[in-house]
This record gives structure tokens, sequence and C-alpha cells, in this order.
């Protein structure tokens, strides 16, 4: 199972605030945009070649709001309330 949990490491926390804080922007940036990959794939990528998220063990390919709420599933433990 994927693990979402990850502490900041100590190196990250010596940055000045404002790059760390640019430096994050672009991180959260970037996996944004890899996400959309994902989510806007069509289904019928598999058999086209090409980058797909998948469930197994049933071998089926998810897209959009379907894959949002599998990720928002496996995220949920991770969440902080306050």
């Amino acid at each position: 199972m994927p693990t979402c949990c990850t502490a900041m490491s100590s190196s990250s926390r010596d940055v000045h605030p404002k790059q760390f804080l640019i430096a994050e922007n672009e991180g959260l940036r970037k996996n944004a945009e890899r996400y959309l990959v994902l989510r806007q794939a069509d289904v019928d990528t598999i058999h086209n070649g090409g980058l797909v998220a998948g469930l197994t063990p049933d071998n089926i390919v998810i897209n959009g709001s379907d894959l949002d709420e599998r990720v928002d599933a496996v995220l949920a433990p991770c969440k902080v309330t306050p």
C-alpha cells in the first residue's frame, strides 16, 4: 500500500522561508501536472499505449472522478485534523 505521510527533512527546514515556499510551490505544481496526466488519460490508453492509473487485482483503468475518489481514500488516513 502506498504511503502518503512524510515528514519534512531537516535540510529543507534550514532553507530561507521564501526559498522554501518557492521550492515547495514548484514541487506541488509538478505533482499536480503529473496527476492531471493520469486523471485525464482516456481509458483506451491502455490499448493504445501510454501512461494510465489502474486498480489491481481488478486490472481496470481508472481516471477522472473515479481516480480522485481512490486517491482521496488512500490519503484519508494521513489527513491531520486541527
